[in-house]
């Protein structure tokens, strides 16, 4: 699926009041194919007849993992290798500030989240918010058999049309020990919550330490209202007929 015919999707699902939405669209680029759904403020109504349109809601009610498939660096010119960045910091004397995360379905609450690092940056004249995210195969072992719902590739793509990242890497690894080791981020931002109740978070912020990093928790009201999870239970308890 595209991200314009998830976003579709998404809106039909109705996640979010007319208000939320509103804002959740506008985190997104204007300048690409999402263009006139952006300026116009809707998505078109999807036809629930319509196959392309009942995609997303399948895969989450029969509980289908996403089809895992290989990166597609051509998706967009945001997708890069971390030794792309490497070398951009080396040449460029950049800052990096890095968000990482699943970020199956990309709600609100991500984009929220990575909209603060990137205000957050603008302190610093030459930075750069760099997203990370995990593999198909990582997320189940992470979420369990029935996710992501979203495989590599489409949310590679959503990611790549928020207007606050300006970099994206598929995670090779199941962590982000060994790029946050490699890249020496200046700034990594994370849930405190999940700094205390996950080991290998606490693990990745010694290492953004150790590299004379520092370490930005999320503002607590932007991480405690929503998440996929909760997105996916309370669609499958509103039962909707396939």
């Amino acid at each position: 699926m595209t991200a314009k015919n998830i976003l579709r999707q998404l809106k039909m699902l109705r996640i979010y009041s007319d208000m939320e939405w509103d804002e959740y669209i506008n985190y997104f680029e204007h300048t690409d194919e999402l263009a006139h759904y952006i300026v116009l403020n809707s998505c078109p109504a999807a036809q629930p007849n319509h196959s392309d349109n009942l995609a997303l809601l399948d895969r989450i009610m029969n509980k289908k993992t996403a089809f895992s498939v290989s990166v597609d660096y051509n998706l967009s010119r945001k997708i890069v290798s971390s030794d792309y960045i490497s070398d951009l910091k080396t040449r460029e004397k950049i800052t990096v500030g890095i968000v990482s995360g699943c970020y199956d379905l990309l709600h609100i609450g991500h984009i929220r989240c990575i909209n603060f690092a990137k205000q957050f940056l603008k302190s610093y004249p030459a930075s750069i918010l760099y997203a990370l995210t995990l593999s198909d195969k990582h997320i189940i072992n992470k979420k369990g058999q029935d996710r992501p719902i979203l495989n590599f590739n489409e949310r590679l793509e959503m990611l790549s049309h928020v207007k606050a990242i300006d970099y994206i890497s598929p995670l090779k690894d199941a962590n982000c020990l060994n790029i946050l080791d490699q890249i020496k981020p200046e700034f990594y931002f994370k849930d405190k919550l999940d700094a205390t109740m996950q080991e290998v978070v606490s693990m990745e912020i010694d290492t953004v330490q150790a590299n004379n990093g520092t370490i930005v928790y999320f503002p607590e009201s932007l991480c405690r209202k929503l998440s996929t999870t909760k997105i996916i239970e309370n669609i499958r308890s509103t039962h909707y007929d396939l």
